[in-house]
């Protein structure tokens, strides 16, 4: 079941010429309901020709997880293809990423949470999987952006960095953070001098005080937020 999820992201939303994954592809019922012999008479569904921070961060931890547990080198090579190509294609001046770039035009929307806290979740694994020096300077450069989101009057850190805004958090969003602090940029993996003890602490602290069950937020983030705060009390010895 790994490699045919694999084996469909790199046939249907890899683009190896640019080195970077598609947003997604359209859930056709109809094309999906229609019988094998039939259905390769119809057009695929739709794939949405978008790359995005994000998503590319997720898939690049896909790729990690599945190299290490099947034996797999090949998939690890991969992450490192997409990590560069992360890089060109929405690498931000400031040292963060954009959100997204559709295909065929530029880089969009700077200063999205997101767009930073997955892709340091990648480099991290990336980092903690090949000890490759130079995955440690990314991470550590994506967690010094992550900084400049944190807000004492939110309690947490914005969604958005965007002085046109009012600035506002997601729990979502915080629950991927406690998971990055408590998974691929755990304090066994990450030097002191670069997420001292106070400011880990203090980040784990906020991002559990914004984590709540919210209707029509995503689930799997909450998930991994759950997690995380669950090791995190462990380690504290905190039932």
């Amino acid at each position: 079941m790994i490699r045919k999820s694999l084996d469909y992201l790199e046939t249907h939303l890899w683009e190896a010429e640019h080195r970077s994954f598609w947003g997604s592809q359209y859930s056709d019922a109809d094309y999906y309901a229609t019988p094998p012999a039939e259905r390769v008479k119809r057009p695929p569904p739709w794939v949405e020709r978008v790359q995005y921070a994000h998503v590319s961060g997720q898939a690049i931890i896909a790729l990690i997880r599945a190299a290490k547990a099947l034996e797999e080198p090949r998939y690890l090579q991969w992450a490192a293809i997409a990590l560069a190509g992360l890089d060109e294609n929405l690498g931000h001046p400031d040292g963060g990423y954009y959100h997204f770039r559709p295909e065929g035009g530029e880089a969009q929307l700077a200063g999205y949470l997101p767009a930073q806290v997955w892709p340091a979740a990648a480099w991290w694994m990336y980092y903690a999987n090949s000890g490759d020096e130079q995955a440690a300077r990314h991470g550590a450069r994506l967690l010094e952006h992550v900084a400049t989101y944190y807000s004492e009057e939110l309690g947490g850190f914005a969604e958005r960095l965007d002085p046109a805004l009012e600035p506002w958090t997601e729990s979502h969003t915080h629950g991927i953070l406690a998971w990055l602090l408590t998974g691929p940029a755990r304090s066994s993996g990450v030097p002191d001098d670069v997420l001292p003890p106070t400011r880990r602490a203090q980040w784990m602290k906020e991002a559990l005080g914004q984590l709540q069950l919210i209707s029509g937020g995503d689930p799997d983030d909450m998930a991994l937020g759950m997690m995380a705060a669950r090791r995190w009390r462990a380690a504290d010895g905190v039932p």
